[in-house]
């Protein structure tokens, strides 16, 4: 970072410092909640990770309600800033939540395995030539949490099978899942 930069940047960075007291980051702070048919809720919250200033990347919690019962928070992911975009869907016994974001304009393209399906996966784009195959992805699945055992599967976290097939681009949300051998039925939630 160049020292014109700095010189640029530096009042904003002071006035972030001034109005969190020093603290770089601020608590968690809810975001959006969205319901099940049935009363249960996952509530979205999202705490300053990286100041405005700096991109304000956001760490990004779920907590589930269900019978005046509250999970604790399990954090999904650490570059939230999903805005209006990020949806939850929850699994038909209420132990299973889905977040996903709208990509919208869709991404049209095909995603192909990396060293043979090993290294992970890569995003090949129609519009730009890349490729021949004209796929649709109108969604991205950042994570599915398990709420009784805490297990949270995100990019970082997931096999390299499930960041090709689960995670990521996806094509279209499935109403039936198998997630780590679990059947998981999906219904959909309403924001609130």
């Amino acid at each position: 970072m160049g020292r014109e930069t700095v010189k640029r940047l530096l009042p904003t960075v002071l006035t972030e410092l001034a109005l969190t007291g020093g603290c770089m980051v601020k608590p968690p702070v809810p975001a959006a909640t969205f319901e099940a048919a049935d009363g249960s809720h996952v509530t979205v919250y999202t705490m300053q990770r990286v100041p405005k200033a700096f991109g304000g990347e956001e760490y990004v919690f779920l907590e589930l309600a269900r019978g005046g019962q509250r999970s604790g928070r399990l954090e999904i992911d650490i570059n939230g800033r999903f805005g209006d975009s990020l949806h939850v869907d929850t699994s038909a016994d209420a132990e299973w939540a889905r977040a996903y974001v709208d990509i919208n304009p869709p991404w049209v393209g095909e995603v192909v395995p990396i060293n043979a399906g090993q290294g992970g996966y890569l995003f090949k784009s129609y519009a730009l030539g890349e490729t021949v195959k004209q796929i649709t992805f109108p969604y991205s699945v950042i994570a599915y949490v398990h709420f009784p055992s805490g297990l949270v599967l995100n990019h970082s976290r997931g096999s390299v099978e499930e960041r090709g097939t689960i995670l990521g681009l996806i094509a279209e949300l499935p109403r039936t899942q198998i997630i780590r051998f679990r059947r998981v039925e999906w219904r959909p939630t309403r924001k609130r």
